[in-house]
């Protein structure tokens, strides 16, 4: 038996990742409990090894009748490993490498995404410059 009031928190929760991540949740909450329900999986929910996500087919579009199905998170993180070029770890959950990873996003000088690297290579850069004006001035 499936507790509602649990099932409508986890239901929320879903939306607020999809908004997060700019994709469209266009489910009703009794239509995304259908498809898990209906699935058999509800009770194996999760992202680790062994148990079961909504998918999106091809990893594209938005949360909709037609376009979702229950899959293996495992199986979830192989497909984005072919689709966007993510790595796999060995339990197979995805990530990608810090090197590879972009920065937070936000614009540089050139438009360009910063990497965490670089933005730490430039404070370095930054702060040996301002410790070099220091000594200078105190000469």
């Amino acid at each position: 038996m499936v507790d509602l009031k649990d099932a409508l928190k986890k239901y929320k929760n879903h939306c607020g990742r999809a908004k997060y991540r700019r994709i469209k949740m266009e489910l009703t909450f009794e239509e995304w409990l259908d498809i898990w329900v209906s699935s058999g999986h509800w009770h194996e929910r999760g992202s680790k090894t062994g148990q079961y996500v909504m998918s999106r087919v091809g990893d594209k579009g938005n949360y909709a009748i037609g376009n979702v199905f229950i899959q293996l998170a495992t199986q979830n993180s192989s497909d984005a490993q072919l689709i966007h070029g993510k790595f796999v770890s060995e339990t197979g959950t995805g990530y990608t490498p810090k090197a590879l990873r972009p920065g937070l996003g936000r614009p540089c000088i050139g438009d360009k995404a910063q990497t965490t690297a670089e933005r730490a290579r430039r404070s370095r850069a930054k702060r040996k410059a301002e410790k070099a004006m220091q000594s200078e001035t105190l000469l």
